[in-house]
């Protein structure tokens, strides 16, 4: 549910937004989120964290967040999840670019053994 107001919040944005999305009032539920990221673990609080930044992206609901002190609950608890997925990200790249590179010296090599049999 909060990836789906998280959208929702985002989609009001949008200057192509219909009327009747622009009219929906999320603002009672920042409360609920900004409370639920506090006490949810796991992947929930992640989807929660992901659906206040959309909430604290958004003019109509940021100072909300902000009063709500969901912007520090977000740097405390989502930083260390993002800090760890770049790192992840960082070692996979790492892991592919070495098994890349060694294939392309590999191929090198054969290539250059072929040539030398040719001669």
């Amino acid at each position: 549910l909060a990836l789906l107001f998280g959208a929702l919040c985002e989609a009001q944005g949008k200057d192509s937004a219909p009327p009747a999305l622009m009219e929906l009032d999320l603002s009672p539920l920042v409360q609920i989120f900004v409370s639920l990221l506090r006490k949810e673990r796991g992947r929930a609080q992640s989807n929660i964290g992901v659906c206040v930044t959309r909430l604290a992206q958004s003019s109509r609901y940021r100072q909300q967040v902000r009063d709500l002190n969901g912007m520090e609950s977000l740097h405390q608890i989502q930083l260390p999840h993002v800090q760890t997925q770049r790192t992840e990200a960082e070692r996979q790249h790492r892991l592919r670019t070495s098994v890349e590179a060694q294939i392309s010296e590999t191929a090198k090599h054969r290539q250059l053994r072929s040539l030398r049999g040719l001669d």
